[in-house]
């Protein structure tokens, strides 16, 4: 297969990327109202609730998982294609060994569902339902992130995202059918998630085989010294992981409990929006992964950090065009999308979680220089400590005050700034022996250009933007955003940057006309 330059690797992986987040606003855009409008807002607060339910059961796994593929690459490029086996084969055991342990609880938690949060009584069956088919994608999605390996090994993330597009397809077209031919019902969503994802893991597992002939499935190469190898030096992310989840994936479950039923849609509604602007900042921010890693294992921090710098300068402008352009057309956005629903508080509850989400996102790429380093320890204990601190004051607010949805996106902002913005990067800076300022001219000018452009979009909405369509809607987006592209390029870039970027395009353009 051709390798490709590592710079064009990354272009391709982001645009496929991008292409794959398109399909799934499309769908999004959809299926939220359809479901909301067939089956009530509560109904899709449960299908959040159930992917929360899973990430607390992938804590467990993050473990054996999140350095997989470091460990399995480092070992690939010195060549040691003996180490690189154990490490691979290790993980594939492990993981069909935890998709089985997982099973059993989860099926007894299942069946006492409706005892332990709270339901309608004309859902509980469909609820329970689906619950149990978010499980089993998840034991899918763990054996099929075992194959993943191939294309961070080679810097062939492309053909990641490629695939992943088709399968968002896949889940497009089976949506389709089984919408038609069957009355609807909540858990119909995860069937078509489940053929997707049997997509992805049979499409991986041919990928490994032609990308790295060298590594080969074979449980007998697996190690119990390995396993525990992984586990002792990801356990540091289990916990963090834990800490995230305690900051942001128990808020569904505790306005359940604590509010009812309607907020908890409500707020999914509104993580289902945040959630594609975090996915477009984790798909850039991992495009440059491969090479950060390459950089360090070759020794060349100076490479490295002007790789994190110019990632954070991208997860920078798609924060701040992301944030204003939703700032000033959110309302009508929610307006058209979701008609019939109370938009005034969805949109207010969207702002408060998005100024947390995008203060945060601007110094994301940074967390991976702990995993990088492997030095996991101190931002793990930071994380889970946020996370007690967070779950302890929405508690306090919800009890002491009336303020409640607000109660609970308001702390999880505040400390999601005070995180990622202050302390990620001094930590950051001070174990790669580096000033504690080194990354902050990137994060300021990004706070800076955010703030300036959601002043302008507010500003020009509110004298000149009339929308009564969809159409309407579309072409203020597109020019919202392509005049935000320009402000960011000269706020957020310097002139040489802009130079080199207008040059590789100018370059891939005559290479287009050449041939």
């Amino acid at each position: 297969m051709k390798i490709l330059n590592p710079r064009w690797a990354i272009i391709l992986n982001i645009f496929f990327s991008v292409l794959g987040l398109v399909l799934n606003i499309v769908i999004n855009l959809v299926l939220t109202p359809y479901i909301t409008n067939n089956l009530g807002v509560e109904a899709y607060g449960y299908i959040g609730l159930a992917n929360n339910v899973v990430g607390y059961i992938e804590i467990i796994s993050v473990a054996l998982n999140s350095l997989a593929a470091r460990y399995v690459a480092l070992e690939y490029h010195k060549m040691d294609y003996r180490k690189a086996n154990k490490y691979y084969n290790s993980v594939i055991v492990a993981n069909l060994f935890l998709s089985f342990i997982i099973l059993v609880p989860m099926c007894i938690f299942i069946f006492y569902l409706d005892n332990l949060i709270k339901i309608p009584l004309n859902m509980v069956l469909d609820v329970k339902i689906l619950f149990l088919l978010v499980v089993i994608n998840y034991t899918l999605m763990l054996l099929s992130n075992c194959f993943n390996i191939a294309t961070f090994i080679k810097n062939r993330l492309d053909i990641t995202a490629f695939l992943k597009n088709i399968s968002y397809l896949i889940k497009a077209l089976a949506l389709v059918i089984i919408f038609s031919l069957f009355i609807p019902s909540v858990w119909m969503v995860s069937v078509a998630i489940i053929i997707s994802s049997l997509f992805l893991l049979i499409s991986n597992i041919y990928l490994t085989k032609k990308l790295t002939p060298n590594l080969a499935i074979n449980p007998k190469k697996s190690s119990v010294t390995a396993v525990k190898e992984l586990v002792s030096n990801g356990s540091w992310n289990s916990i963090s992981s834990l800490g995230v989840t305690l900051n942001s994936g128990l808020d569904l479950l505790v306005t359940n409990i604590f509010i009812n039923a309607t907020a908890m849609g409500q707020l999914s509604v509104v993580k289902s929006i945040t959630f594609i602007f975090n996915t477009f900042v984790a798909v850039f921010t991992q495009a440059f992964r491969p090479i950060q890693l390459e950089a360090y294992s070759k020794n060349d921090q100076k490479g490295m950090i002007n790789e994190f710098n110019l990632s954070m300068k991208v997860t920078g402008y798609i924060c701040s065009v992301t944030f204003a352009g939703l700032f000033a057309l959110g309302y009508s956005f929610l307006e058209f999308w979701i008609p019939g629903q109370d938009t005034k508080t969805i949109y207010k509850v969207l702002i408060i979680v998005l100024v947390g989400d995008v203060m945060g996102a601007v110094s994301y790429p940074l967390n991976y220089v702990f995993t990088i380093i492997n030095k996991l320890k101190v931002p793990s204990m930071i994380s889970i400590l946020n996370g007690i601190l967070n779950l302890i004051l929405i508690l306090l607010l919800l009890q002491m005050t009336g303020l409640g949805l607000y109660a609970v996106v308001l702390t999880t902002a505040f400390l999601n700034i005070v995180v990622q913005l202050i302390i990620i990067p001094i930590l950051a800076c001070y174990y790669l022996k580096l000033s504690y300022f080194t990354f902050y001219p990137v994060i300021l000018k990004s706070v800076l250009n955010c703030f300036a452009l959601s002043i302008i979009f507010m500003f020009v909405s509110k004298l000149y933007i009339q929308i009564d369509s969809w159409f309407g809607l579309i072409v203020w987006i597109i020019v919202l955003g392509g005049g935000g592209t320009i402000i960011s390029l000269f706020i957020l870039f310097s002139s040489q940057e802009r130079t080199k970027i207008l040059g590789i395009l100018l370059k891939k353009i005559k290479g287009k006309k050449s041939t």
